[in-house]
C-alpha cells in the first residue's frame, strides 16, 4: 500500500507522505528528485493470463526504468527496476499494517496476517540469484484524514537492477531457474517468466504452466 493521505497540514510528516520514499517506487541513490518530471509508458501488453507495463523517466537525472508484470489466476507480481551502469537504485515496498515480518533472509522477506502469508523475493539481474541485504523498518502511514498506523517497509539493497517478486498466499514460493527463465510456484500454480533488459516483460511475457519443469533451484 501507499503512505496514504493524512492532511494538508504544513508538517514534515505531510511532506514525507508525498515524497517518493512514501511510495512503492525505485529511488536513485545519491541523486535528487526533479519534481514535475514526466514518466512515460513505453510498452504494454494485456492478455488473458497477464498484464505487462514498462515505464521510464529521468526524474533523478539518469534513466530510470520500471517493468511490471501482474499475473491473472496464479497471483504474482514481478517488478524489474533498473538504472544505467554507474548509478544505483533502492526500491521501497510498504505493506499493510495488519502484516508483520516473520522471516527475513537471503533476499526473501515473509510477512503474515494470522495464517495468511505474503512473500517478497528480490533477485539480482541478469543472474536471477537471490539479492540479500534488505532493510526492514517500521514507518507511520496514513489510513485517512489524521489517522495513522505503524506499517512495515522493505527497502532493497543498492543495485543497478533489482527484480522483485511478490507472491501472495504463501511463505515458501519455490523459485527455480533454467537459463534465462524463472519459474515461480504460487498457490494458484506455476508461473514462468523471462525478462529482457531492453524490453522488460511485455514482449517476453510469462506463460502460466502446469508442470514447472526447470533445472536449477534458486533458494
Amino acid at each position: 500500500m501507499e503512505a496514504g493521505f493524512h492532511s494538508y497540514q504544513r508538517t514534515a510528516y505531510r511532506r514525507w507522505t508525498i515524497s517518493p520514499e512514501a511510495h512503492n517506487v525505485p529511488v536513485v541513490v545519491g541523486a535528487d528528485l526533479r519534481e514535475g518530471t514526466a514518466t512515460r509508458l513505453v510498452g504494454s501488453s494485456v492478455t488473458q493470463a497477464r498484464q505487462c507495463y514498462r515505464f521510464t523517466d529521468t526524474a533523478y537525472g539518469v534513466g530510470r526504468t520500471r517493468s511490471v508484470l501482474v499475473g491473472h489466476g496464479a497471483d504474482l507480481m514481478a517488478v524489474l527496476d533498473s538504472v544505467p551502469a554507474g548509478s544505483a537504485l533502492r526500491n521501497l515496498w510498504h505493506f499493510a499494517p495488519s502484516l508483520t515480518v516473520v522471516a527475513n533472509r537471503d533476499g526473501q522477506v515473509v510477512l503474515a496476517d494470522g495464517e495468511w502469508w505474503v512473500t517478497l523475493l528480490q533477485l539480482a539481474t541478469p543472474s536471477g540469484r537471490p539479492l540479500g541485504g534488505q532493510t526492514v523498518r517500521t514507518e507511520t502511514i496514513a489510513l485517512g484524514h489524521l489517522r495513522q498506523a505503524e506499517a512495515t517497509t522493505v527497502l532493497s539493497p543498492p543495485a543497478e537492477s533489482v527484480l522483485t517478486l511478490i507472491v501472495p498466499g504463501t511463505a515458501d514460493p519455490e523459485v527455480t531457474r533454467s537459463g534465462g527463465r524463472l519459474s515461480v510456484r504460487t498457490p494458484g500454480g506455476h508461473v514462468s517468466l523471462r525478462w529482457d533488459p531492453d524490453l522488460g516483460f511485455a514482449d517476453r511475457a510469462p506463460a502460466h504452466s502446469g508442470d514447472g519443469q526447470v533445472k536449477t533451484t534458486v533458494r
